[in-house]
């Protein structure tokens, strides 16, 4: 929640994540430090003081809310497709992937902007991330010049921060166009095997260009490794009655090892998915310094596997959240991706809390104000369910 007025927060815990940075490999499981009894003055929309409630005083006439648990930042959610909400609980679950992509192709109408309800549901679940604690994106975008205003438009109203991709996708040799530039935004490569892969060595470079980050969808099924190294699959059989050009080669290669030839594996790589990987292949995305954005419920939605969690934590691979979009997954609150790792993998609180804030600031290059509850930070909070807290309340 964000208020513009003048209010003050005092919560059992606040886990403020002040002057931390992101963190890979061990480094992940470091104790992040807490203050127990502790109160938020907020102004404006930003931190105005922070500390216990024995050394922060209420000014008199505030109003003061209380929280029975733990406070952290907003969250974010490294990726998404905000523009899929049209497609909820419309996708084929549990049988593979080339089966759940024909049903989203199946799906997707022509021309959403237009559509009154459409832009009333997208509306809603923006809030709705917003009202769970989310306080920033990153989030797909097809080159649709409405869409492309529509959506950071929304999300601005609403108070929620956004990092647009805009997605290159097809095997045509054009760029697609950025949202307007009060807009956060850089570019995404949809796939090594929907895509042009000289316009994905374009697109890499201009975000490298920019400092920014560049998203691609890498080693997600056992069909795209089909298509890309063995030229076979029902995935090349969905290409090929599409946009796959009819003088279309295989590579011959693994996902990683064609990203790796094509130059794409650098520091601002948002690979996203990274379901079939190698102990190996793993070490090189470390040795390149890049982030992997983990989404584990859509991975279990569509059924193509789960990551090698423990081994990505254990390299020097810097790991968030995401969601992935309503076309995969029940909801956008990427809280529940990391109960979801928490279930299953038992990783500690603070390493989870880290990829939810810190990890994926930096991954998505959030501007100066998330991820912190520091003086001046926006004051935008979540607070953790019982699972990922210290307390047995």
């Amino acid at each position: 929640m964000t208020q513009p007025n003048a209010f003050a927060i005092r919560a059992k815990t606040i886990i403020p994540l002040i002057r931390e940075q992101a963190a890979r490999g061990k480094d992940l499981y470091t104790k992040l430090p807490r203050i127990d009894n502790g109160v938020v003055l907020v102004m404006n929309g930003r931190v105005a003081d922070i500390g216990k409630a024995s050394q922060v005083a209420i000014p008199q006439g505030w109003e003061c809310q209380e929280v029975d648990g733990t406070l952290i930042p907003g969250v974010i959610n490294c990726h998404t497709h905000l523009e899929l909400v049209h497609c909820a609980n419309k996708t084929r679950s549990g049988q593979g992937f080339s089966a759940w992509l024909q049903s989203l192709i199946d799906q997707k109408p022509r021309s959403m902007p237009e559509d009154a309800n459409y832009v009333k549901n997208l509306s809603q679940e923006i809030a709705d991330l917003v009202a769970q604690g989310t306080a920033f994106v990153g989030s797909i975008l097809t080159p649709n010049p409405s869409l492309l205003v529509l959506v950071p438009d929304i999300a601005r109203c609403k108070g929620l921060g956004l990092h647009v991709f805009a997605e290159c996708f097809g095997f045509g040799n054009s760029l697609p166009p950025l949202p307007p530039p009060e807009h956060q935004a850089s570019l995404a490569g949809h796939s090594l095997y929907s895509t042009n892969l000289t316009l994905l060595q374009r697109a890499a470079l201009y975000c490298q260009q920019h400092k920014a980050p560049f998203s691609l969808h890498l080693a997600e099924s056992l069909d795209e490794e089909a298509m890309l190294a063995h030229g076979q699959g029902p995935l090349l059989d969905i290409f090929q009655r599409t946009i796959l050009p009819k003088n279309w080669v295989p590579p011959f290669q693994r996902p990683l090892a064609l990203a790796k030839a094509l130059g794409l594996l650098t520091s601002n790589l948002l690979a996203v998915h990274c379901v079939h990987l190698t102990d190996a292949e793993i070490q090189v995305l470390g040795a390149h310094r890049c982030a992997v954005c983990l989404c584990p419920r859509s991975n279990a939605y569509i059924g193509v596997g789960a990551a090698n969690v423990r081994a990505l934590l254990k390299e020097q691979v810097l790991v968030c959240l995401g969601t992935d979009g309503l076309s995969s997954n029940t909801d956008l609150n990427v809280i529940n991706e990391a109960l979801y790792l928490k279930e299953r993998y038992d990783i500690p609180n603070d390493a989870l809390i880290r990829m939810l804030t810190v990890n994926a600031s930096q991954a998505l290059h959030c501007p100066k104000g998330y991820a912190s509850l520091g003086t001046g930070a926006r004051a935008v909070f979540c607070k953790l369910p019982h699972a990922l807290t210290d307390h047995s309340y």
